[in-house]
């Protein structure tokens, strides 16, 4: 630290120099000098300006968050320390490296689910106990043969052109709001029944010609004869994509017992098999050639299993969460990103998602493999064959942790008090709660991780009478101060056990997640956006 109290004090010296010849305050001349920002997660290496000895002499790191004051960050040097440096236009201690997409590591199996969790990075693991399990006969062929209950729930979307991505909606406060709808119905996917031989025709998977039909006996039936058009000489259909995930004991125990045994895939601090089931969820998921799912982020930890084909998964950090565009919590995409992370060039509707920028690390599975996915590693999915896979999700702390803030903690407003009550204390709580937890201002982090990401494109109608008012706060504070400061407590205390139990990385969305559902518990899904809108800026 005194190595950068040192280069900060040299920068101060600078500054002082500037003000005094050119009259400028110390706050202007950052302002003016400041390069755009240098993102988490983004390779640099040492810059024309490094004034800080040869040791690093053309060094790369990654960028580990931004330092104080503007301009300065902190980076984490490949095999070296961490320290803050200088990033504006005339001097410069750092370059940014173009982005390059990293293969995820391969790595032996270290006995462990929590050996290969402490790592808190995606790797593909080999020699696992899946090895073992029957389930890797579960080819398309054998699952046609032996899968004989119908399936429910089984996806089905518009296909695209070269290939199709299926977006995932479920029941959320916004579902009813008119631009949730319109969006839904633009990215329409429902659910169908139908047996497993028919999901794997109409999805091309397997193919229905007559010899198909003579050895398996199916009967292709479309699966609405008005809307949607099925070949008559293949079966599939040829207007609409399919996909199917389910929940592995839907099909029964037969199928369970060959993926055992699954205990060694659980992050917990021990097995207990009367009680694990209630600590995991098990799904499995098969898919046509190019099915994709978008950029999503899991609750949980993920050991995700190739059993048949092949999948690409490509993975960003959590702290690349405000470049990446999330939906709100509260939409039925919500964990889901708004950008298309598959876009080779800047978007202007989403300016700070830049491709060359954010590369991802790249996931290839091959039948046997393995993927460790960390909870909140964002991953968008690609089928590059007709792929059947299975993911064991087990619980993580720190988003159990979490949810118990809008679980337990109760908003310190009181049922009689008029609205304009409700809104004033729920600002001083959360703005208290914001700044006692995390380093930016409150109206800074509504705005970067809500506003400017989140809500960017929802609609947002000014609303005056959520900005501050001084009789309102006066009121609240003599009728409710103490209820403020005890609720303020336990949720403090809740986000401050989430950060012991998970990483830094990881808080701001679990924090932003909470000010959405706290806001939308007082004014409704309609104006959450306004009173954000209101709390950042009036």
């Amino acid at each position: 630290m005194m190595f950068v109290s040192f280069a900060l004090a040299l920068l101060l010296a600078e500054a002082l120099a500037t003000e005094q010849d050119n009259t400028i305050g110390f706050k202007q001349y950052y302002e003016s000098d400041l390069l755009p920002d240098l993102l988490p997660g983004e390779r640099v290496r040492t810059g024309p300006q490094w004034r800080w000895g040869d040791w690093a002499h053309g060094r790369t790191g990654v960028v580990a968050g931004n330092a104080e004051p503007p301009g300065w960050y902190w980076v984490r040097w490949d095999h070296g320390p961490v320290n803050a440096y200088r990033y504006f236009h005339k001097t410069h201690d750092l370059e940014p490296l173009p982005a390059q997409p990293t293969p995820a590591p391969r790595v032996t199996w270290p006995g462990s689910a929590a050996a290969v969790a402490a790592g808190e990075v995606p790797v593909i693991l080999t020699d696992t106990p899946a090895d073992n399990w029957a389930a890797h006969a579960w080819t398309p062929t054998w699952l046609a043969a032996n899968m004989h209950e119908p399936l429910s729930g089984v996806k089905v979307t518009p296909r695209g052109k070269d290939a199709t991505v299926f977006h995932y909606f479920h029941a959320s406060p916004m579902s009813s709001l008119p631009a949730t709808a319109a969006a839904k119905a633009r990215a329409y996917t429902r659910a169908s029944n139908m047996t497993m031989q028919e999901f794997l025709v109409q999805s091309g998977i397997l193919s229905s010609g007559p010899s198909a039909k003579e050895s398996h006996g199916l009967h292709v039936p479309a699966l609405d004869e008005q809307s949607e058009s099925v070949s008559e000489t293949s079966g599939v259909n040829s207007t609409h994509a399919l996909a199917y995930a389910a929940m592995l004991h839907d099909w029964g125990l037969e199928f369970a017992r060959q993926v055992l045994p699954l205990h060694p895939f659980l992050v917990l601090p021990a097995f207990n098999p009367k009680t694990d089931n209630l600590q995991r969820q098990t799904r499995v998921w098969v898919s046509p050639a190019n099915t994709h799912t978008p950029g999503h982020f899991d609750l949980f930890h993920n050991f995700y299993v190739q059993l048949h084909g092949r999948k690409r998964f490509l993975l960003w950090p959590p702290e690349s969460s405000p470049y990446l565009y999330l939906h709100p919590v509260l939409h039925p995409c919500g964990r889901a990103t708004q950008v298309d992370l598959l876009s080779g060039t800047h978007d202007a509707n989403f300016p700070l998602f830049s491709p060359d920028r954010i590369a991802p690390i790249v996931a290839d599975l091959e039948p046997g493999d393995v993927l460790y996915l960390p909870p909140l590693w964002f991953h968008y999915v690609m089928s590059l064959t007709d792929s059947v896979s299975v993911s064991v999700w087990s619980l993580y702390d720190a988003t159990e942790t979490a949810a118990k803030a809008a679980e337990e903690v109760v908003l310190p407003v009181a049922r009689s008090w008029p609205l304009a009550y409700k809104v004033a204390a729920l600002r001083i709580f959360l703005d208290k709660l914001i700044t006692s937890v995390q380093s930016l201002s409150s109206k800074d982090f509504v705005r970067t991780e809500l506003l400017e990401t989140r809500y960017l494109h929802q609609p947002c109608p000014t609303e005056t009478s959520f900005c501050h008012s001084a009789s309102a706060n006066e009121a609240v504070l003599q009728q409710g101060s103490h209820l403020i400061q005890q609720q303020l407590k336990a949720a403090t205390a809740i986000f401050e056990q989430t950060l012991l139990e998970g990483t830094s990385s990881r808080l701001p969305i679990y924090l932003a997640d909470y000010v959405e559902i706290a806001a939308n518990t007082i004014v409704g899904p309609a104006q959450v956006c306004s009173l954000l809108s209101a709390f950042a800026n009036c």
